[in-house]
Order: C-alpha cells, then structure tokens, then sequence
C-alpha cells in the first residue's frame, strides 16, 4: 500500500479513466475497447490501483467483473474527479486558444471614445468567441 499523497497521485491519477470504466462497464474489454487501449493494460493498471488501494475495485463474476465495496465507494469520486480534470482542459484551451478565452485591454482614456470601439468590434466579427477584460 502507498502511503505518501505524492506516490498515491502519481499512481491514480492517470489509472483514474480505467477504473471509472470498468467499474461503469463491469466488463475489462469492454472498457479497453471503449477506452482504445489494449485490454492488458486495463488488467494491468487494474492490478496496480488494487495494490495501492488495498483492496479489489472489482471482483470476477463468470466473464465479467461487478463492483465491490471499494469500487462502488471510489466510483463517484474518480468520476468526479475526471470532470474536474475535463473542466481544467477546457480551461486551458480557452487561455491558450487565440480563437477563445479573454483578452485584459488596457488603453489610454483619450482613445476610448472613438478608436477603442471600433477596434473592438472589428476584431470580435472576426473571433466572436473572444472576451474582453
């Protein structure tokens, strides 16, 4: 079992889509296919975050697996998580993106009767996603 929060997030944070798939698929192949990884990578991180948590995610049921208690007490925080990691890229493209995101304009008071306006809306008709500050 890990037991440093550093160790611990270097480990789950990348595994976090698989376990979320598994346990949403309750079938390994599925979730590999679902996922486009091959299915013993899924196996294998399965078995990692196991050992790390120190109990199963999952438990074999004939060709399946099914949550158990570990699993279904993890679910709704890793997918919780995985939105937060999905907002943060989103945010992300939107500062980094010269399509999107905000602008800070600053500019001298004397120019912002006539030109700062005009500048404006000639630049938002040509990227409307834009914002400005």
């Amino acid at each position: 079992m890990i037991d440093s929060d550093r160790d611990w997030l270097a480990l789950m944070a990348p595994n976090l889509a698989i376990a979320v798939a598994v346990l949403e698929e309750e079938h390994v192949t599925r979730a590999a296919t679902r996922l486009g990884v091959p299915q013993p990578t899924v196996s294998h991180a399965l078995r990692r975050m196991n050992d790390t948590i120190g109990a199963p995610l999952v438990q074999r049921v004939g060709r399946g697996v099914v949550p158990t208690a570990a699993g279904r007490a993890f679910l709704p925080a890793a997918r919780e998580a995985l939105a937060t990691l999905r907002a943060a890229r989103q945010e992300l493209a939107d500062v980094i993106d010269p399509e999107r995101g905000q602008v800070c304009l600053g500019f001298l008071h004397t120019l912002g009767v006539r030109d700062v306006p005009r500048l404006l809306d000639a630049f938002l008709a040509a990227h409307p996603d834009v914002r400005f500050a």
